[in-house]
């Protein structure tokens, strides 16, 4: 075998076990259907021989690179590119896009999305709408599928679906390394992109309240609808799934106003 045969077994082993870890720490101890299972290992053994008979080419004369001018980033249209609206029954709360991978026998796009439990209500299918911007300010279009209950955990309020779909969507967010979790302290600030009041997803800044070893307080302004919603750090990266709205209701017992207060925040799982 040659050197970059194994290069390439090692850098797919490494992308399978990668996904593997992301699968079940999002799930924490619940197990992941046998089809998961099923599918890495034809994945795995498609690889083998698809680079049993690869030969190392011969060198070549590098070519000389050209400049590379820095990428402009977005940060506000990245977390609105990982954010899908949840739709059971009559009611609506937020998903944040976690994975995606491509099914090498049907060329379907699997993608996994991560929400609250208690946005299911019970049922195993929900309708997912995902959005389309054009020059950053306008909703071009808006795409429904079909997403079906992968697990859940009432325990954590926390559920996983999955959409089939004949071309990608969106972006998979990137979970916070656990290097950057020990970083976070209180103050600092959060951004949390929902679906507020069933609207298209919009993005409200505030600071971490409260930390501890599961929940989170953060102070990001809410309306009811941001269940299912990520809260992330402000490099972009995925810190926690919104599980409730605080809130307060004042008034004289007929005419009540609810006042919603900061975002409680579920920690994912490892």
């Amino acid at each position: 075998m040659r050197a970059n045969s194994r290069l390439v077994k090692a850098f797919i082993y490494s992308i399978l076990t990668v996904m593997c870890l992301l699968l079940l720490g999002l799930v924490g101890s619940i197990a992941l259907p046998n089809q998961f299972h099923q599918a890495l290992n034809f994945i795995e053994s498609k690889t083998l021989l698809l680079t049993s008979d690869i030969d190392e080419p011969a060198p070549v004369a590098a070519p000389v690179p050209p400049i590379a001018l820095p990428a402009v980033r977005n940060l506000t249209f990245e977390l609105l590119d990982h954010t899908v609206r949840i739709k059971v029954g009559n009611s609506s709360a937020t998903g944040v896009i976690i994975w995606r991978g491509q099914s090498p026998t049907t060329n379907l796009f699997h993608t996994l999305i991560i929400t609250n439990s208690h946005a299911m209500q019970g049922q195993t299918e929900a309708e997912i709408d995902t959005f389309i911007y054009i020059e950053r300010k306008t909703i071009a279009c808006i795409t429904s599928f079909s997403g079906s209950l992968v697990q859940k955990s009432d325990e954590l309020d926390l559920a996983l679906l999955e959409v089939r779909s004949p071309a990608p969507f969106g972006t998979p967010a990137e979970l916070i390394s656990l290097q950057e979790l020990e970083a976070v302290s209180l103050n600092d600030s959060i951004l949390v992109c929902g679906c507020s009041l069933g609207k298209p997803p919009f993005i409200t800044q505030g600071s971490l309240a409260i930390y501890d070893d599961s929940h989170h307080l953060i102070t990001s302004f809410s309306i009811f609808g941001n269940s299912g919603g990520g809260a992330y750090i402000t490099s972009g990266k995925l810190f926690a799934i919104v599980v409730g709205v605080m809130a307060v209701e004042i008034g004289n017992g007929k005419d009540n106003i609810v006042i919603p207060e900061p975002n409680l925040t579920q920690a994912i799982p490892r």
